[in-house]
């Protein structure tokens, strides 16, 4: 076991992991949130509970109607408060997978291990899943605000592919310190806090249903209900204020508890591996992410696999070149030590509701005072016993459990689906630094096809001037005016996220306070549309012209249908995505509301339909499409099940509250990922024959059996 655990620092000051003054005054500022929250919430409920026996008692002795119509309302009004204490939450983990000594020694002994270093004690569970993440968690119940609850620890094997032992080591040390931490449990009256006041502002059930009805009814009978409902809005409203409260201070301290924390981390692992491992896991992530995105889309056309973490492994892999260039690039401090997060521009790193500070701070934190520790690159995997069984089990679980497969539909073919990404990463890596995203960002403008069949075949040479030409002079002052407005549109969205400082946001000479930055927002997202398109008209007439006339005559052919698909297919886009974004925008303007009609339910409802009407007429339209195959999407059988996947269904009136409006947005944002990504094959194709008389590059292979 020892060759498998980095060795610890020898040189860590005593005061190293010490709790701050500060961070004892963030426990007491957040404990004081919580009870303020606890103090009103009982408050409430008491009031609510001694009107209603006295109007109830009052009722008893005269007689009165009006007494007890108002003891009715108490009664609802204490149900109101009373029915979210003890609502059960409907998630259940499906995917985690509890791992046990028995099976897993070197594992145990590697944490226990941790545990003794950092003073901190043994974990109840370990349990892995699918995250690139690790935490401690504990049941948040009614019951745990008044007991002590035992800490597990759950492992996510997306983390494990990223890291080195000592980086593995690091991580699990950072979780320990907060295991001994017992701020801890100011989180769990935070989570039931905000479990209740969430479910009291945005919740509907049954009783607001029966307050809905007894309103409907002769106002003689109602008029108790019609006083109910402001005074419902009154609390909910005041339940948000607190919200915020709570939320504001207790994300203060869980800043402060990530930085004792990764202390902890640095006494038992160095300054080095907590840092560089928060540099590596945002790699994993993003190649985890790209392993799911893969996924969903190979799923549609029914290829599995049998280890999803073999494929973000050698994604991992296949960056490893950047990765070391990257690493190599870095600046170095006064004492030559890398510096492996950089400020970026006069931004403030800590958004005001961020619950993890910044890299760059906890770099910072970590380094002072900076202590060396061992560095072991070998593999975590090592100390999980069978390995790909693990791996193997947690990705059927993936498929069987978020993904709805049956198992009987559930074919695992790793090497194929292998295949599979190879072949998807093929057309991406035509897109380079270049094109300055040009093709990923907007619609092409496609000129008539009489012009484009009138097409001359060119030289090689031609075709070289003229696509340098397009590439290397006239994009780059096309995307400039671009790039600035992205700039912009991301200052704006660090402002609303408080990451930037500030209380208003100017553009083109007008100024913008923060709560109607939605329509600077709105602006720049036309003013980008517009530099997309009609300045580009010449410049994609250009480029589809010469990417004719660089093919010889016998696969002039196939290209102009390629063009027919990708004019077909942008215009199907623009259409679903124009009407999705109208549905979006009026579903935030009734989200904000808070307090939504039933009339207003009814128009949403009717927008949704007309866009599944949209959707089915186009599916059904693409069954008639001159076709051609595309790499991974072989026949007009595989386009239109990638692009029929999901079933998308008119909706009901119970359609917001059964969930099938949340999985209609899922479907229809899907869709859009789908036909982005034939667009993109599609563009890629165009583009290749110009390509390879500039530079080698891997070839687009489409199977035409």
């Amino acid at each position: 076991m020892n060759h498998l655990y980095p060795k610890n620092p020898t040189n860590v000051p005593l005061s190293l992991t010490m709790v701050s003054e500060d961070y004892k005054k963030r426990v007491v500022l957040a404990i004081l949130g919580v009870v303020l929250f606890y103090l009103c919430y009982f408050g409430l409920l008491v009031g609510f509970s001694w009107f209603t026996y006295y109007m109830f008692n009052s009722f008893l002795n005269d007689g009165s109607y009006w007494e007890l119509a108002a003891s009715v309302g108490g009664l609802m009004l204490v149900l109101f408060t009373l029915k979210f204490l003890f609502k059960r939450t409907g998630y259940d983990d499906k995917i985690s997978i509890e791992i046990t000594q028995k099976n897993h020694p070197k594992l145990y002994d590697f944490i226990h291990q941790v545990a003794k270093d950092t003073n901190g004690p043994k974990p109840n569970k370990i349990l892995v899943n699918h995250d690139v993440n690790a935490c401690v968690f504990f049941n948040s119940t009614l019951l745990s605000l008044f007991t002590p609850q035992k800490k597990n620890l759950l492992i996510g094997l997306g983390l494990v592919n990223g890291l080195t032992l000592s980086e593995f080591k690091a991580v699990m040390a950072h979780e320990f310190g907060h295991f001994s931490q017992s701020s801890m449990q100011v989180g769990s009256y935070v989570y039931m806090a905000n479990k209740i006041i969430h479910d009291m502002i945005f919740e509907r059930d049954k009783w607001d249903d029966i307050l809905a009805m007894w309103r409907s009814i002769d106002i003689r009978l109602s008029f108790i209900a019609w006083i109910i409902t402001p005074f419902i809005w009154l609390v909910r409203q005041l339940m948000f204020l607190i919200y915020k409260l709570i939320n504001l201070l207790h994300s203060s301290l869980s800043r402060e508890m990530e930085f004792h924390a990764d202390k902890v981390a640095v006494s038992v692992s160095g300054s080095d591996a907590i840092v560089e491992s928060l540099w590596k896991l945002e790699k994993a992530f993003n190649s985890w992410n790209e392993t799911l995105n893969y996924t969903g889309i190979a799923s549609t056309q029914k290829i599995h696999s049998g280890n999803l973490f073999a494929h973000q492994a050698a994604l991992l892999d296949q960056q490893a070149a950047q990765i070391e260039v990257e690493r190599e690039s870095r600046k170095t401090d006064e004492q030559g030590r890398s510096i492996v997060f950089e400020e970026k521009e006069t931004y403030s790193s800590l958004s005001m509701y961020a619950s993890h500070p910044s890299n760059k701070d906890r770099e910072h934190n970590a380094k002072h005072p900076y202590i060396e520790g061992e560095y072991v690159a070998d593999s975590p995997w090592q100390l999980f016993t069978d390995a790909e069984a693990l791996q193997g089990e947690v990705t059927k679980r993936l498929y069987l459990e978020v993904m709805q497969l049956k198992a009987e539909e559930y074919t695992p073919n790793t090497a194929r689906m292998s295949q599979f990404i190879a072949e998807e990463k093929a057309t991406l890596d035509v897109f380079g630094e270049a094109y300055l995203g040009n093709f990923e960002q907007r619609y092409l403008n496609i000129p008539e096809m009489a012009a484009l069949q009138a097409s001359e075949r060119f030289s090689e040479s031609q075709v070289k001037a003229q696509f340098s030409r397009l590439i290397q002079e006239e994009l780059p002052q096309l995307m400039a005016p671009v790039k600035e407005l992205d700039k912009q549109y991301e200052k704006l969205v660090h402002l609303s996220q408080g990451v930037i400082k500030g209380k208003e946001f100017e553009y083109q000479g007008a100024k913008y306070k923060l709560k109607d930055l939605n329509i600077p927002a709105q602006r720049i997202v036309k003013d980008r549309d517009k530099l997309l398109s009609d300045p580009f008209r010449n410049w994609d007439k250009e480029l589809l012209l010469l990417s004719l006339s660089s093919l010889p005559a016998s696969d002039k052919d196939v290209q102009l249908l390629r063009i027919q698909m990708l004019a077909h297919f942008q215009k199907d886009l623009k259409n679903i995505v124009s009407k999705n974004n109208a549905i979006g925008e009026f579903y935030q303007e009734l989200a904000n509301k808070g307090q939504v009609e039933e009339g207003e339910l009814m128009a949403l409802r009717n927008q949704s339909n007309h866009l599944v009407k949209t959707i089915n007429d186009i599916l059904k339209g693409n069954e008639a499409i001159a076709f051609t195959p595309l790499p991974n999407i072989e026949t007009l059988e595989e386009l239109l099940s990638t692009l029929s996947h999901n079933n998308f269904k008119i909706m009901h009136s119970n359609s917001f509250q059964n969930g099938e409006f949340q999985q209609l947005m899922g479907n229809v944002e899907t869709l859009i990922v789908n036909y982005n990504r034939l667009i993109q094959k599609l563009i890629a194709f165009l583009i290749q024959p110009l390509q390879e008389h500039l530079e080698e590059r891997p070839m687009l292979v489409a199977d035409t059996k």
